[in-house]
């Protein structure tokens, strides 16, 4: 199937807006609620945009950018490789070839991240446990790292033999 271009019509004008936003390769994820969507970039800037649609919205028509409600955070020095919403809350953690994870809270209107968690590896993916309470970052480590996402403590199997490989 080839893209629907966008042009306005139909009330397309939000997807326009959607697909508008500046982005450079990198990873795209919905909140949970539908209501933000954010962007990781090759640059290192993570975008986070309130979409103005929920969850109840079933069309694409229905979804569109909340025109001053797009949040740029530029704390990362290498490429997003993922991002990923918290469950419960108005955090979002983003995975970074620079070795980090870093916490936004986007509600709070903070120009930089709230917290940081530095691996000892590269981080390609992070995952929230639908409570929030764990984190699981895939790393160039052979090994899957799980943190708790209060203290940032990593969790491993103490034998190599044990470790469930990625």
């Amino acid at each position: 199937d080839n893209p629907r271009m966008l042009d306005g019509d139909n009330n397309g004008d939000g997807l326009v807006a959607v697909c508008s936003l500046p982005h450079a390769g990198g990873v795209a994820r919905f909140s949970p609620d539908g209501k933000h969507l954010a962007l990781g970039a090759d640059d290192g800037t993570v975008r986070v945009a309130a979409t103005g649609a929920a969850r109840e919205h079933r069309t694409l028509e229905q979804l569109s950018v909340v025109p001053g409600a797009t949040r740029t955070y530029s704390d990362h020095a290498k490429a997003i490789n993922d991002v990923d919403f918290h469950p419960r809350s108005p955090v979002l953690v983003s995975a970074s070839a620079d070795c980090t994870m870093r916490f936004f809270d986007y509600a709070s209107g903070a120009p930089r991240a709230s917290r940081q968690c530095t691996d000892t590896h590269a981080v390609h993916a992070v995952a929230f446990h639908p409570s929030g309470d764990h984190l699981l970052a895939a790393t160039e480590h052979h090994a899957i790292h799980l943190y708790d996402a209060a203290t940032f403590r990593c969790y491993l199997a103490p034998q190599p033999s044990d470790h469930h490989l990625a």
